[in-house]
């Protein structure tokens, strides 16, 4: 893969007009963007926020990873779109991974091109 972000989605510590700035450049950017805190009890309209500032400028069949307990015993990956995203099932014990605009899904393997792969 080529250059991506990661962007935490708690407001805690960060304010979230800073928070969709850094989304916003990202998308700009067209970075495959991994994010983490994506969604607690208390914090539940962030991730969302964020998925439909995805949908204004990639595409709803965008590839979006959902990792939950990475590293650990009950460790899960599941694949999406940026339009069946599961926001009941996230929590922030997972990692979620947003692919650019050349991202594909190729035999459960998340795959951003570099330049000098053909799609």
């Amino acid at each position: 893969m080529n250059d991506f972000c990661s962007v935490s989605l708690s407001d805690k510590l960060t304010p979230w007009s800073l928070i969709e700035k850094r989304i916003e450049g990202a998308l700009v950017g067209d970075f495959v963007i991994a994010l983490f805190n994506p969604q607690s009890i208390e914090r539940n309209w962030q991730l969302k926020s964020v998925i439909d500032i995805c949908l204004q400028s990639r595409r709803g069949d965008t590839p979006v990873l959902i990792a939950r307990q990475v590293g650990r015993e009950n460790q899960t990956k599941k694949f999406f779109t940026l339009k069946t995203i599961p926001f009941k099932e996230i929590d922030m014990l997972s990692i979620i991974i947003i692919g650019n605009s050349q991202t594909t899904l190729v035999d459960e393997i998340f795959l951003t091109p570099r330049g000098y792969l053909q799609n």
